[in-house]
């Protein structure tokens, strides 16, 4: 095999040929064949045997993206897992998960795994609280919370109201709620908006 470059003009790109040199027993010389081998490169020259680059480049760039498009895609996959249903009466009883008793000595905080913790700060030195675990559930039947601290179990309605939310876990029926065995939330200075 050999090469040939060829350059019609001045101002053109020289092109390629390669061409496959034929022995002659009659002459005894290598001479080459009448059919010129067309390669890839080649066969999309135009009619003046230019190659295309427009055609090339944009081959090129078309490949690069499926490349990159077969190697670094990132498909949505579809979660096959049905949503996490939110525990029964957290929904209202998020929103105002941090409480206090009334004379401050108390506080209380529900979380969404239906434990609640109770911090009482009342009999302790200053700085110290006796830390109580526990549990709450929620009756939709009723509307009512159950809260179970060191082993007893109250229940209580949620009253919430405002923007921010204020609350009221109140103990009793509400015309004769037991204030001091109820719970309150207040919006802090950093929960009411600006």
């Amino acid at each position: 095999m050999h090469v040939i470059v060829t350059a019609p003009a001045i101002d053109q790109t020289p092109t390629l040929q390669l061409i496959k040199l034929t022995y002659d027993r009659s002459t005894r010389h290598s001479r080459p064949s009448p059919a010129i081998i067309g390669s890839t490169f080649m066969d999309h020259a135009d009619k003046s045997g230019r190659v295309p680059w427009g055609r090339i480049l944009l081959l090129g760039c078309v490949a690069a993206g499926g490349l990159y498009w077969a190697l670094f895609r990132t498909d949505v996959v579809e979660d096959t897992k049905p949503p996490i249903a939110l525990v029964a009466g957290w929904e209202e009883l998020g929103a105002c998960s941090n409480m206090a008793s009334l004379d401050g000595a108390r506080e209380l905080k529900f979380l969404e795994n239906q434990n609640a913790e109770m911090w009482d700060h009342s009999s302790l030195k200053e700085g110290e609280s006796d830390i109580a675990q526990g549990v709450w559930s929620y009756d939709a039947a009723t509307k009512r919370y159950a809260l179970t601290l060191k082993g007893e179990t109250t229940t209580y309605t949620l009253l919430s109201r405002g923007d921010p939310v204020t609350c009221i876990l109140y103990k009793g029926d509400l015309g004769s709620a037991d204030l001091r065995a109820s719970w309150f939330s207040f919006p802090t200075s950093e929960e009411s908006p600006d």
